[in-house]
Formats: C-alpha cells, sequence, structure tokens
C-alpha cells in the first residue's frame, strides 16, 4: 500500500510522448496503481464509493468470481488517443472479504465474545481517476445491504466476531462488533493481511449482511416509530479496544463508536 500517493500524482502528470494531434503517432500515457474493496458482478470489478466498473485482464487468475468481495491493488496503463479504456490487471490480493451474519443480541454467549482488539484499521478508497472522498482512508462504511468495519490484534491470535443492532436513536443505527482472540496454536486465521504499521498485528475487514427481517425483531416500539421516519440512516459501531473498562459482569465497555457513513434506510415508510 506504500507510494500509493506517488502512484496517484504519476496519473496525473506523467504525459510520455506529448506530440500535437496532426501526428498519428500522438499519444498520452497514465499509469500506475491505487487500491479499493471491490465486488466482482457480472465480470468486472466495482469499487466502493463509486459507479465505476473495471474490466481487468487477469480476474479468473487472481482467484476472483462473481459475487466475491477482496481488497485489491490494480495497475493500470491509459493512452489518451491509441486506448478508448485504460487496461488493468490485479497485482496484489490483500484478502478476500467473506459475508458474514449479524447477530441477534440474546442468541450467542457475550462472555465467549469478549476480547479487546488493538484497535480499527485503515482501508483505503481510491478509484483510477484519484480518491472517492475528501479522506484517504475509513474505518467502517456501509452500503445498501453491509455493516463494514477492519479491525486488527495480534497476529499470534485467531478472531471470530459477531455483530450485533443495538438501537436505532433518531437517524443513527447503533451496531456493536464482539470479538474472540485465542491464540493461534497452529491455527490459520484466514483473510487476514498485515498491519503496515506494525509487523506483529494483522487486519481483518469485517462485512455484515443486513437483514432487516431479522434486525427490525431487535428494535423496540419506540426505536421502530423513530426509524420509520428516517429516510437515511448513520452507522455507528462500537467496538470494544485495549485499554477498555469492565462493567459489572466484566465484560468490556466498548468505544463510544465510529460514526462514519450514512445508508438508505430500508424501514422508511415517509411518516
Amino acid at each position: 500500500m506504500k507510494n500509493k500517493f506517488l502512484n496517484l500524482l504519476l496519473f496525473a502528470v506523467i504525459g510520455m510522448g506529448i506530440i500535437g494531434c496532426d501526428n498519428p503517432e500522438a499519444s498520452m500515457l497514465h499509469q500506475g496503481t491505487f487500491e479499493n474493496v471491490f465486488d466482482v458482478k457480472d465480470g468486472l470489478l466495482c469499487p466502493a464509493f463509486s459507479e465505476d466498473q473495471y474490466s481487468v485482464a487477469n480476474l479468473t487468475e487472481a482467484g476472483l468470481r462473481n459475487g466475491d468481495r477482496a481488497y485489491l491493488r490494480l495497475a493500470y496503463v491509459y493512452d489518451e488517443y491509441a486506448m478508448p479504456t485504460p487496461y488493468m490487471n490485479v497485482v496484489e490480493c490483500y484478502t478476500k472479504v467473506p459475508f458474514l451474519s449479524m447477530s441477534k443480541k440474546r442468541s450467542f454467549k457475550k462472555e465467549l465474545y469478549n476480547s479487546p482488539l488493538a484497535g480499527i484499521a485503515p482501508i483505503y478508497f481510491f478509484t483510477v481517476n484519484g480518491q472517492v472522498s475528501s479522506e484517504a482512508a475509513t474505518y467502517i462504511w456501509a452500503d445498501d445491504a453491509t455493516q463494514n468495519v477492519a479491525v486488527r490484534y495480534d497476529k499470534d491470535y485467531v478472531g471470530e466476531f459477531k455483530m450485533t443492532l443495538d438501537s436505532v436513536r433518531e437517524s443513527v443505527a447503533f451496531f456493536r462488533l464482539y470479538a474472540n482472540l485465542s491464540p493461534a496454536n497452529g491455527r490459520v486465521d484466514s483473510n487476514t493481511f498485515p498491519f503496515e504499521n506494525n509487523p506483529d498485528q494483522v487486519c481483518k475487514i469485517l462485512s455484515f449482511k443486513m437483514d432487516w427481517d431479522m434486525l427490525r425483531s431487535e428494535l423496540t416500539t419506540a426505536d421502530m416509530q423513530a426509524v420509520m421516519a428516517q429516510e437515511v440512516l448513520t452507522s455507528c459501531i462500537s467496538v470494544a479496544v485495549e485499554g477498555c473498562k469492565t462493567d459489572a459482569d466484566g465484560m468490556y465497555i466498548p468505544n463510544r463508536g465510529y460514526t462514519i457513513d450514512k445508508f438508505k434506510n430500508p424501514l422508511y415508510t415517509g411518516n
């Protein structure tokens, strides 16, 4: 993930052999790399926070197929005069991102999912045209179907996770992430990648599917009345991290949550 800003700068400034348009050999070449979380749809890569769709030369060789989600680095080459679209290929697959199911609040033993995490992990969201927002990286995001968060923890542990919807207040949906970290003892923790700022930690991207038929049963009557009046909701995901205090039952008290992304409310009635 290094040199991403340099690569994007190159995209903007590289013009190799810029010659007058009346020259049949005129060219303007752009090249570089960029990263995003991509969904594979109809053989194309669809980056998060964008309506773009990219055809890549080595989709099958990269182990990707329709329905997959993955955090990737793509390389591109584009000659404005000679090519109708950029030529792209996957140069690194940091991790695939399996889809997980959310849980009801009382459907699992919370004491088994009471591990504090080292923290959240930055994920980079770029398109071939540059940054997709004013921030180079983000930590949680949502689309119409999933709640997503990237976490980090000690590389010698295996992580298992649960997410619940705690409540909805006005236009904010409060989700809570529970973690169970246990020593690897020879086991492989799948779908992780190294944390670039600390070689002793790994990162994992978690994508939880929002089953609103199930989630609405978690809401009180007051919550339901409030949420049905909101056309757009904001995600707030609470995560227990190292240094958190514990409550009377010994459960870690998570931080107040990360509130970043907005998503269309499927329960909105317009009333």
